[in-house]
């Protein structure tokens, strides 16, 4: 009977921390550039340093309102480089850290999340379907 109820109590925290990281994810993420920058390795930060202030100022107006919400229904909203819009849904398994968004359209992207806090969201690139927009760093940073 004990194993049982031990059991039990396992299962019942697993879901719970499932439940409290799904639900912190969701929510308006904004691309921080910043934060994007302070997180590569210090080789990328030297080639990016030197790609020149009129590049760096460009990449920084390209992404500069680049954001995406994550809501509650399962459903997302994105805005991408220059103004691009996008939406689908979204899933997210706490257990392996994948983000998955599925656009309208049906392609489908995949990220692995490095770091869920309440006010950041370090993802990186594992799958995409197409190369419509890329950020030329390994992981990217929102914040909310």
């Amino acid at each position: 009977m004990k194993i049982y109820k031990f059991i039990v109590l396992i299962c019942l925290f697993v879901g719970i921390q499932t439940f409290a990281q799904s639900t912190q994810i969701e929510g308006l993420w904004k691309f921080n550039y910043q934060c994007s920058y302070n997180i590569l390795p210090q080789a990328k930060k030297v080639i990016t340093d030197n790609l020149g202030e009129e590049v760096i100022n460009a990449l920084k107006e390209r992404y500069k309102d680049c954001q995406i919400s994550l809501n509650g229904d399962g459903s997302y909203t994105q805005i991408l480089e220059f103004g691009k819009t996008g939406s689908g849904n979204w899933s997210h398994t706490s257990g392996d850290g994948i983000l998955v968004l599925i656009n309208s359209s049906g392609s489908r992207q995949e990220y692995q999340i490095h770091q869920l806090t309440a006010n950041q969201l370090h993802i990186s690139v594992l799958l995409r379907d197409s190369e419509d927009h890329i950020i030329p760093t390994e992981v990217w940073c929102y914040t909310r």
